[in-house]
């Protein structure tokens, strides 16, 4: 029996199993922005569940996040991301030289 074409299909699929494409998008995109930054956000699905994408076209950098990694993002204190803000290429120390 032949099998749908789906799209990019990973290579670790099972026999007679078709994967889902390794990234659908679903839903509206949405734009926030303000004098300091723009980014867009849209839900997509992949091979490991649903995810939020966040792109920042300026910068042109885009990450997805998974459920759990959104969430933790509610444990943080204000603090955190205040640090996080005044170090955004990472802590000083931590750079190579070159």
């Amino acid at each position: 029996m032949d099998r749908p074409d789906l799209g990019n299909e990973s290579a670790n699929t099972f026999e007679g199993v078709p994967s889902l494409p390794e990234t659908s998008i679903g839903g509206d995109l949405i734009t926030l922005g303000n004098e300091f930054a723009e980014v867009t956000l849209r839900k997509v699905r992949t091979h490991n569940g649903s995810r939020l994408e966040i792109s920042s076209p300026r910068l042109g950098r885009t990450i997805s996040l998974c459920p759990l990694e959104l969430e933790s993002l509610t444990w943080q204190s204000r603090e955190v991301f205040s640090e996080f803000l005044s170090t955004p290429l990472g802590h000083v120390d931590s750079v190579p030289e070159p």
